[in-house]
């Protein structure tokens, strides 16, 4: 299967797709193998795709079949809630997670980002899970530098609407770092750090910690590891890096 980007959906589907489908149907003498659906109203649609076998089932439609079953709620709802009961691993789905480059441990602005693993049966779900592991299996690599460096990272505090609004996001990112995660529950952090640091420099406070005591959120909600996932993320993580290892370096 080779994707690559395609002006005009309405040539490719006269001459990609329709053809495809047809192929398809004819080899298979089925109209729906494996659950799968032939759409002509895709999310990401501007693609050229070479070859016999052709599926589009997008997240909407896929959402759509819950809305007929009564369900109604907000795509990024519906798909964490999705994510939730996928296991660990994605299903063996990895992406790499340079969607705009990368900073480190590379610092290339000309990478891009990836998706490994797909097969015909893989779901909408599995790719969300792997995109958000993505993100912490990132988010480890530079925790594993500071731990190269001597410095050991034994807590980390999150902050801000994802850190709030995601669990499944900051419980993924417990068990891949492997360490507790605090997350508190009062809004506009940002802000209210500016204004410690402006009650300081004014002399209301005498250091920050004082301030900090007086004006910081006291309640937090705390994300712990589960040691039976971290396992798992531990075997994951080992092929992240190697397949970051070597897309960055032939990009040299």
């Amino acid at each position: 299967l080779i994707v690559s980007q395609y002006p005009d959906w309405s040539d490719f589907k006269k001459r990609i797709l329709v053809p495809a489908q047809k192929a398809f149907l004819e080899a298979y003498q089925e109209t729906d193998l494996m659950g799968m659906m032939f759409e002509y109203e895709p999310v990401f649609y501007k693609y050229k795709v070479i070859g016999v076998t052709f599926t589009i089932y997008t997240v909407d439609q896929y959402q759509q079949k819950e809305k007929e079953k009564g369900v109604q709620m907000s795509i990024f709802d519906y798909m964490t809630g999705k994510a939730k009961e996928v296991a660990p691993g994605s299903n063996g789905v990895i992406a790499l997670d340079w969607w705009n480059g990368n900073r480190t441990p590379y610092a290339d602005y000309d990478l891009s980002g990836m998706l490994c693993g797909l097969t015909l049966t893989t779901k909408p779900e599995e790719i969300y899970r792997a995109l958000i592991e993505s993100t912490a299996f990132g988010t480890k690599r530079i925790l594993d530098l500071y731990t190269s460096h001597g410095v050991d990272v034994k807590e980390i505090y999150a902050s801000g609407g994802i850190a709030q609004k995601n669990p499944l996001l900051m419980q993924i990112y417990a068990d891949v770092c492997g360490t507790k995660i605090k997350v508190p529950t009062g809004r506009q952090a940002a802000a209210k750090g500016g204004a410690i640091l402006a009650a300081c420099a004014c002399g209301y406070y005498n250091t920050f910690k004082a301030a900090a005591d007086a004006m910081a959120d006291k309640d937090i909600i705390e994300y712990t590891l589960n040691p039976k996932n971290t396992e798992v993320y531990g075997k994951v993580y080992s092929k992240y890096c190697e397949l970051s290892e070597y897309f960055a370096k032939r990009n040299k």
